[in-house]
């Protein structure tokens, strides 16, 4: 797949939909796909800007680069970004993946 807007693109894991999961927007889902972006911070070409974000998929993982379900506000270290997607990923396998609506910035 091609990333155009994200020089970094890293897919942490696979995740299938349950019965907890709110509802997706996309009737061919059945899968979300945990991944960290990564891109440049302008004016600064060794600093990047990390962000977690979720995509709907199929068990496949292809998601077509359509634009992520969520995505979080900005990270300024990778680790950070990793944690945070860990953390995520324990979320929506114990209780699923909940929230109010799809959050894009």
């Amino acid at each position: 797949m091609h990333f155009s807007n994200y020089r970094d693109f890293y897919q942490m894991c696979l995740l299938p939909m349950s019965g907890n999961d709110i509802v997706h927007s996309d009737p061919n889902a059945s899968h979300w796909l945990i991944a960290i972006e990564g891109h440049r911070e302008i004016g600064h070409d060794e600093f990047y800007i990390w962000k977690v974000a979720i995509y709907e998929t199929n068990e496949d993982g292809y998601f077509q680069n359509k634009k992520p379900y969520y995505i979080s506000s900005n990270y300024r270290n990778f680790h950070q970004a990793c944690e945070a997607a860990t953390e995520l990923k324990q979320t929506i396998l114990h209780s699923g993946f909940h929230l109010p609506s799809p959050h894009i910035n």
